[in-house]
């Protein structure tokens, strides 16, 4: 090995593998012992090294089962509004869903129609959603086509397209029955989107609450300054 640290050239030796898929999202490491022995370096090298990964989100270690790459995150973008659908279809990414119920209930006083679904990202659980509709709104459209369509799409045919919307994202924990879903334990660290969607002529007819587990979703903009900081003057 070089002159640095042994344990950061294992490091960027398995980050390697992993930024170039060859060691894919979800697949399982070597053991300390076998990574220690391939490398001619102590255990407890083997265990700084995996402990930076750790540290850069890059794998997990599941207790009694062994060290994992951890699933590949989805950059959740602050820009331009946009169906969950269309923007993983821009990352380069495949997101099907599972309607797991739908009806009308009562909310805060007020009758309305309530989707529950299950989205998946390339295959995995990535977010439990909850997608809240005025009645009359509802009546339009039929929640069984949103196993492949866009929630936004399907509103839009129905003559309720969506022109801008409000949205809050902050740190939650999964109860029981979302991180059953989810694949996380109850408690499991997540991120809560919640989207109010409007038409043009500023009507609400959507409100989304989106759970994304923790590990799996990651907040993205680009940010520019308005106009440039005042220049100081320099001294003569």
């Amino acid at each position: 090995m070089s002159g640095r640290a042994k344990y950061l050239v294992i490091a960027e030796l398995l980050r390697t593998a992993i930024d170039t898929g060859e060691l894919a999202p979800g697949a399982a490491l070597p053991s300390q012992r076998e990574l220690a022995e391939a490398h001619g370096v102590t255990v407890m090298t083997v265990r700084q090294a995996l402990a930076r990964l750790t540290e850069q989100q890059l794998i997990v270690s599941e207790h009694g089962r062994g060290t994992f790459v951890a699933p590949r995150a989805f950059a959740l973008p602050l820009g331009p509004l946009a169906s969950l659908v269309d923007e993983a279809a821009a990352a380069g990414r495949t997101l099907t869903t599972t309607v797991l119920d739908h009806g009308s209930a009562v909310q805060a006083g007020e009758a309305a129609y309530l989707i529950r679904r299950l989205r998946h990202l390339d295959g995995e659980p990535f977010a439990l959603q909850t997608s809240r509709l005025p009645l009359e709104a509802a009546a339009q459209i039929d929640p069984e086509r949103l196993t492949d369509r866009a929630l936004y799409a399907v509103l839009a045919e129905a003559g309720l397209e969506v022109v801008a919307a409000s949205e809050r994202i902050h740190a939650v924990n999964l109860d029981a029955d979302a991180a059953a879903l989810l694949g996380r334990a109850p408690g499991a660290a997540a991120l809560l989107s919640i989207r109010e969607s409007r038409t043009a002529d500023g009507t609400t007819v959507l409100t989304d609450h989106a759970q994304i587990p923790g590990d799996l979703g990651v907040v993205s903009a680009e940010r520019a300054r308005l106009q440039p900081l005042p220049r100081t003057k320099e001294a003569s």
